[in-house]
């Protein structure tokens, strides 16, 4: 399109590469779920105001992993997958970690147990 005011024309390329790069991330997350938790995993361990942060909890996994794990439990075969550590106290790795089904995961305390480990 030819734009004779350079604002419009910038405008319109700002607005174009804008709604270019949600689409790509958009369809980027929807073919590589695992490195949605990864970044959910991160914030959790690195947030300073989360309770992982407060208890030491270490992320030891890479987006490699969280793909082998993503394959070897089925997530794709889940409604809502979850990433479920079988020891909250531990960190995140590759043996302590699993894909569960996210109500499982909230039945199980894996949801705000950390915030009432007395029921």
């Amino acid at each position: 399109m030819p734009f004779k005011d350079k604002e419009k024309r910038k405008e319109y390329l700002r607005n174009y590469m804008r709604n270019y790069m949600r689409n790509y991330i958009k369809k980027f997350r929807a073919n590589n779920p695992w490195y949605v938790t990864y970044n959910n995993i991160l914030h959790r361990c690195n947030d300073i105001g989360r309770w992982h942060y407060s208890k030491s909890i270490k992320n030891y996994l890479t987006p490699t992993d969280l793909k082998n794990l993503w394959f070897r439990d089925k997530a794709f075969l889940l409604k809502k997958p979850s990433i479920h550590r079988k020891n909250t106290l531990k960190d995140y790795t590759i043996d302590n970690c699993e894909y569960i089904e996210f109500i499982k995961n909230c039945q199980e305390g894996g949801y705000g147990a950390h915030r009432h480990p007395e029921s």
